[in-house]
């Protein structure tokens, strides 16, 4: 019980001293935080000069020794990870213990940028580059070996910074750059087209929930964020109110309705009626912010300039807090626990589960219970997904000592 009873303090604590605030998070680093994710809700890592990690909801990061400095990081799942930087790709297998360069990309051009990654599968995988110099023109790039190498899957020698991809799932995906381009694919990679917008703006990020999605950036008017509900086929411009000519560097929707943008003079925004209405959150604070992730509707991360990272329990509402008191030390025993594959598309592999009674929970993003089960397991424990739409889920496992929570991606 006393693993329970420091669990729930550690949430009693953060909660009642935030007080409905943002909350900056002490890191060691004074670079830029370009990019986070979260494998689980307990452990994230983001990259800046250096791969951070923390095990203890993102209160306290600690640098991995001798990791690659990075404008991208990306977990494919516990295990596999990559971090992308304008030369060079380089890759975990162990969860972020050790990483190697897997390629480099000065191999195809010395002027070679690359801007963002992402895989689909535990092979395959997408990025997005330019070439600064002569020739020029912006490239999608795919893999189909984990990284190891690299062929050309759409070559834009009219678009000249592609900044951003992501994919709904294996075969829909959707990349961003500047003059207002959207490029699509609907068969993985094998052809892309350019998309129509009423935008002449420069998108600097894409974010992709079912068949939603958002990207932001900048316009001539000011900060920019449109929407798809049809896959990407026609968009929409937002509004975007109180952030003046703020470029929007980052948007993440951990719901379809939940979002929040983030970039230029510490602007943050949210919505909670899918992008109809953009409210401002906005810290007092003169930084740029390059980065975000949410583990909940309401509980995320926004990460930028000076090593500045702020954590939210309740969605931003308020200002900032600094040096709020934490209880550390939450490592659980249950944590070498694995599920595979994830992404998943019905059947999910859990190994190494100590012997011992459990409840299993699978909740959505909004803490809503879509299957509870009591079981008895040890080794390893086969769960199927029948009936699952895509989209994040949360994996629970709790015995009468303590619990892990595990991040499921399911795509059909």
């Amino acid at each position: 019980m006393k693993k329970i009873t420091i669990t729930f303090l550690f949430f009693f604590t953060l909660y009642s001293t935030i007080n409905a605030q943002w909350n900056k998070i002490k890191t060691s680093t004074t670079g830029t935080i370009y990019d986070m994710t979260f494998i689980n809700d307990s452990t994230g890592f983001f990259v800046g000069d250096g791969v951070f990690k923390t095990i203890n909801y993102g209160d306290t990061w600690n640098s991995i020794d001798l990791s690659p400095s990075g404008e991208r990081i990306f977990f494919y799942n516990d295990t596999i990870g990559y971090v992308l930087s304008y030369k060079a790709l380089y890759k975990t297998i162990n969860g972020g213990k050790t990483w190697n360069e897997v390629y480099d990309f000065t191999k195809e051009s010395t002027h070679f940028m690359a801007s963002d990654i992402v895989f689909t599968t535990e092979k395959v995988g997408y990025m997005v580059a330019y070439i600064s110099g002569p020739p020029g023109g912006s490239y999608i790039y795919k893999t189909t070996n984990g990284g190891n190498n690299w062929s050309i899957s759409g070559s834009f020698p009219s678009i000249m910074t592609l900044q951003s991809i992501d994919f709904f799932n294996a075969e829909n995906g959707i990349a961003v750059g500047l003059n207002g381009q959207i490029i699509k694919t609907t068969d993985a990679g094998t052809t892309w087209t350019v998309q129509q917008t009423n935008s002449f703006g420069t998108f600097l990020s894409v974010y992709l929930i079912n068949n939603i999605g958002y990207t932001s950036g900048y316009a001539s008017s000011g900060s920019e964020i449109i929407k798809t509900t049809d896959g990407g086929k026609t968009w929409l411009q937002q509004a975007t109110n109180g952030t003046g000519n703020s470029a929007l560097r980052t948007v993440f929707f951990p719901t379809e309705d939940i979002g929040y943008a983030a970039g230029e003079n510490g602007k943050i925004v949210y919505t909670i009626d899918g992008g109809t209405s953009w409210q401002v959150s906005e810290p007092t604070i003169p930084e740029t912010f390059f980065s975000s992730y949410f583990i909940t509707p309401k509980i995320g991360f926004i990460g930028g300039t000076n090593g500045t990272l702020l954590k939210t329990t309740n969605g931003g509402i308020g200002g900032i807090t600094v040096g709020v008191p934490v209880i550390k030390d939450l490592k659980d025993h249950l944590e070498d626990i694995r599920v595979s594959p994830n992404p998943v598309n019905r059947f999910l592999s859990i190994k190494n589960i100590p012997n011992d009674q459990y409840v299993l929970t699978v909740t959505n993003m909004e803490g809503n219970k879509l299957l509870v089960k009591k079981v008895e397991i040890g080794g390893s424990f086969e769960l199927e997904l029948k009936g699952f739409s895509n989209g994040n889920y949360f994996l629970t496992l709790q015995n009468s000592k303590e619990r892990i929570v595990k991040k499921i991606i399911v795509r059909k």
